[in-house]
């Protein structure tokens, strides 16, 4: 296999930027219109500059034009992004060396025109870093980058052009392999197991695309989220709502190891309001592989665990947060579980530094000690920790993945996969289950143990006056949320149940109604309240 690194443009996404998309781009009339608009000021620009003399042949003006198209996407994409994000790049001239991954228009010197030239126009805003070799390794490097600026957003306005109309190529590979570093690697896309692979992808794709897949919240309860992800010291990528195709990712240059599903935008909502997910305007179920790793483990080793045990209870850890009154012990269980995965995914040579985010007992900010009490829990199988484990447990658990989502898809059923698990409308709830305990017991011989998701971040907003002075006036009608609901569905008005906004919290629920009613037709409403 012949391994070229090239920098990662795809995955390395954080909270305050996005990566660039050589792939993404807009309808052939969308892009007429936008090339028809950008490519003579930009050549203009670059003759005036001195960058360009000679007149363009036919095929390199078509490249840089599309070149021109994918640069305009990124930038309107991530300015839709909330918040709002810059998109980073490469600007080092091997950066689009591996053809296999890039579109054939893409080129080192089109694309470093295009940006410097926009940014001329104040088009864009950019912060450019230079690459340059260095003795030490650095993990996450900044990149170069550049953002929309207002101009050009006004420019898009005025052509009609909104974020809604970026689209991501149906060309875009679906199978990405990576070094150590994360870097790109090329393969055969022939050879028969990644033949085998692409096919599975595509056709997961082809089911998902003509889905409808959204979240019933309320812009109030949308804009609590981002602010909330926002915040997230978790490194998210940002939530565009039209990513649906899916890719998968192998890693260390092997595809033994990894090969997780990527790339749907429901992966990137935070678990708590996923329950507020809608697929074709149904209702949808989470289903989830508890300890899922750690069962592998147990489970490769001929040990079934009892179902019922919580694999990352400690009862050291337990007895320091009863003396010392502590109340988060979600908190606490979930710094337990990060420590317990990252021995599972740690290899031999990598250093565990501490962490201080980690919800712990005073007593427990030695974490070597708190290692020690899960090799201590977990002996059975410590002999895995610190062994790499994880990047293979990885591979069997995104083959389990690929079977559910391929039955599900000889069903016609959308089924939107998390890593370890999996979302369907409710209705296909139970054959979800019965998917999920076949394909892992395929593997292992052993039942797995599947439970629900996290249920809904309720909303949170400000009452408005006239629901205060609703709730004043009729404590009474707060409860009848059915009685409300009938009469507004006489009006034609249907606002309840996955439409146009859902609240968990009748009284809210109530009151709203009561607020859209008074504002409609005060007399009605009136009226109705004194019947």
């Amino acid at each position: 296999m012949n391994d070229h690194p090239i920098d990662d443009f795809e995955f390395e996404c954080s909270n305050r930027d996005t990566a660039f998309m050589p792939y993404l781009g807009f309808s052939p009339p969308t892009t007429s219109k936008i090339v028809d608009w950008f490519f003579p000021i930009i050549t203009d620009e670059l003759k005036r500059q001195g960058k360009r003399k000679r007149a363009w042949k036919t095929k390199d003006a078509e490249n840089f034009k599309l070149v021109i198209a994918a640069v305009i996407a990124n930038a309107l994409r991530a300015s839709a992004s909330e918040p709002s994000k810059k998109v980073y790049y490469s600007r080092r001239s091997g950066a689009f060396s591996l053809r296999s991954y890039f579109p054939p228009f893409i080129g080192h010197d089109n694309l470093i025109h295009v940006v410097d030239t926009l940014e001329a126009l104040d088009a864009l805003e950019c912060i450019r870093v230079e690459s340059r070799r260095s003795p030490f390794k650095i993990k996450h490097p900044k990149q170069s980058t550049f953002q929309a600026t207002a101009l050009l957003l006004e420019v898009l306005a005025d052509l009609g052009i909104r974020a809604e109309h970026v689209e991501r190529s149906a060309d875009e590979p679906v199978v990405y392999l990576k070094d150590k570093e994360k870097h790109l690697v090329a393969y055969d896309p022939d050879e028969p197991e990644v033949r085998s692979i692409i096919q599975a992808v595509e056709g997961y794709n082809d089911c998902v695309g003509g889905v409808d897949i959204r979240l019933a919240m309320s812009e109030a309860a949308l804009a609590e989220m981002f602010d909330a992800m926002a915040k997230d010291k978790k490194r998210r990528s940002p939530i565009n709502f039209g990513d649906k195709r899916l890719r998968r990712i192998f890693n260390n240059s092997t595809f033994d190891q990894g090969g997780r599903w990527y790339g749907g935008w429901w992966q990137n909502v935070p678990s708590g309001y996923r329950a507020h997910l809608l697929i074709d305007g149904e209702e949808t179920i989470e289903l989830d592989y508890s300890g899922c790793f750690i069962r592998m483990l147990y489970h490769r080793e001929g040990i079934d665990l009892d179902p019922t045990a919580d694999v990352y209870f400690l009862p050291q850890i337990d007895a320091a947060f009863r003396a010392q009154g502590m109340n988060d012990w979600e908190g606490v269980r979930g710094a337990v579980k990060q420590l317990m995965n990252i021995l599972i995914n740690a290899s031999e040579t990598d250093y565990i530094s501490g962490f201080s985010d980690l919800t712990l007992p005073r007593g427990f900010e030695d974490l070597d000690l708190v290692y020690s009490l899960l090799a201590k829990k977990h002996e059975p199988i410590a002999s895995y920790f610190k062994s790499g484990e994880g990047v293979r447990l990885m591979r069997v658990e995104s083959d389990i993945a690929e079977a559910i989502l391929m039955e599900g898809a000889t069903k016609g059923l959308a089924v939107l996969p998390i890593h370890d698990s999996f979302v369907v409308q409710k209705r296909h709830g139970t054959w979800l289950r019965e998917a999920m305990l076949s394909g892992y017991r395929d593997v292992f011989g052993f039942d797995p143990v599947v439970k629900p998701g996290l249920p809904a971040e309720p909303e949170r907003r400000v009452l408005t006056e006239e629901e205060i002075l609703f709730r004043r006036l009729h404590p009474d009608l707060l409860s009848q949320e059915e009685a409300i609901g009938d009469w507004y569905d006489q009006q034609g008005n249907v606002i309840f149940h996955n439409r146009d906004v859902i609240y968990r919290d009748e009284e809210d629920c109530a009151a709203f109604v009561a607020q859209e009613k008074t504002s409609r037709d005060p007399g009605a409403w009136k009226q109705f309240l004194a019947g």
